[in-house]
């Protein structure tokens, strides 16, 4: 399949009379690692996408999923200090939260169980925490 027929838009006018329209993408077969959406830069003729933005009412994705991978990129390519926005689907809309990441606190470390643990691991972790460390 090629780049064209892998990638079907869909425009409909929801509301012509206050210029409130639907705009669809659909991924034929999307990437099993992952698929990256980004914006137009612009849109023909002298038109920023930033004059836009307040207009956008509503974001909604449907059989959205993010790889290990990807998250684990977007990690490694950060710094303490840098600010970014963070971009979250809750339901059928859309949460953009602006967040400026901080040093890790030097004296705070976070434990987890670990649930992928073989049965002579947990079997030592259980002895060891006196019961079912499952939780």
């Amino acid at each position: 399949m090629n780049a064209c027929a892998a990638i079907r838009y869909r425009i409909a006018p929801l509301d012509p009379h206050a210029h409130t329209f639907g705009v669809g993408r659909t991924v034929a077969d999307p990437d099993a690692n992952g698929q990256r959406f980004r914006r137009p830069a612009g849109i023909p003729g002298s038109y920023p996408v930033r004059a836009f933005a307040p207009h956008f009412v509503s974001v909604r994705a449907e059989g959205v999923g993010v790889s290990v991978a990807i998250v684990k990129e977007a990690y490694d390519l950060r710094r303490s200090g840098e600010a970014l926005t963070v971009h979250a689907f809750r339901r059928d809309e859309l949460i953009v939260v602006p967040l400026t990441l901080a040093e890790p606190p030097q004296d705070t470390c976070w434990m987890a169980v670990d649930k992928m643990a073989g049965d002579a691991e947990r079997a030592r972790r259980d002895a060891r925490l006196g019961g079912d460390a499952t939780a």
